[in-house]
């Protein structure tokens, strides 16, 4: 598959299809094979997808900075400036989501419309979440019926025991990338900023987010730990619209691939 280099590094991509233009964008510790067997293979039948690995993951190069969201969204931007694509729908999962809000700060002529998979990120939190108390990774544990040691959620080494277990739970998904690669996010650690960089987003961030004036849709799980972002989302976010897909988590966009695509498609269509 081809690269392109920008920013100083090749980042490993693939586009196929014909039609309007849509960016698949994975999450924190993923690359671009979380979409390839199963939506993008579906979505490449009516319009033009292009997937990506972010800097840092899969084929694309690392460096030891540049993963704070505006940052991936600044290659984001030239990649698509380098594959002439001028306009398109934005499609991310987690992380993804973030990274496509940002562009569409940064760029909002350049965006058709931003559908957000599960996606998490910094918001004013209710008074019955104990900010201090959680990380996503312990309640991306939780939810998979995994209880952490709170003084030891810090500690990577546990946290790669762990998701073992996970993995030994989920054999024929983890084959399409549902477990989070933790050690993927060891060797980031050790090498970059990603594990500080990932969550650095303001109050103005947020407010330039909220304040965008392009179709954003949320798809959340039922039992996601980022639901409380869609409710925020759609109390302060002037004609945010979802959909909750019942019975799944985080990664819907694999575990339940015909209610994602089925709810994808409608938006894309809109």
């Amino acid at each position: 598959m081809p690269k392109i280099l920008i920013n100083g590094i090749d980042i490993h991509y693939q586009t196929r299809g014909k039609g309007p233009n849509v960016t698949l964008i994975h999450g924190l510790a993923s690359n671009m094979a979380f979409w390839y067997f199963s939506v993008f293979s579906r979505l490449i039948r009516n319009f033009r997808v292009t997937i990506y690995d972010l800097r840092g993951h899969g084929y694309s190069g690392s460096t030891v900075t540049g993963y704070k969201p505006y940052e991936m969204a600044n290659d984001l931007e030239l990649l698509l400036d380098n594959l002439n694509i001028e306009n398109s729908h934005l499609v991310g999962h987690s992380y993804g989501g973030l990274i496509a809000l940002h562009y569409a700060v940064k760029c909002p002529d350049k965006v058709s419309s931003i559908i957000l998979a599960d996606t998490g990120m910094s918001i004013p939190y209710p008074k019955k979440r104990n900010k201090s108390n959680r990380n996503l990774l312990t309640e991306i544990f939780e939810t998979e019926g995994l209880n952490l040691d709170r003084n030891r959620i810090n500690d990577i080494d546990y946290l790669i025991h762990k998701t073992n277990i996970i993995q030994k739970n989920n054999r024929n998904k983890d084959r399409q990338g549902l477990v989070i690669n933790l050690n993927r996010i060891k060797k980031l650690s050790k090498s970059t900023t990603i594990m500080r960089d990932f969550s650095a987003m303001s109050l103005n961030d947020l407010k330039r987010i909220l304040d965008l004036h392009i179709p954003i849709k949320g798809i959340y799980g039922e039992k996601s730990h980022n639901l409380y972002v869609c409710n925020y989302l759609s109390k302060h976010m002037k004609d945010f619209k979802y959909a909750i897909i019942p019975n799944t988590r985080h990664f819907h966009p694999i575990e339940q691939t015909d209610k994602f695509l089925e709810i994808l498609l409608g938006y894309l269509n809109q």
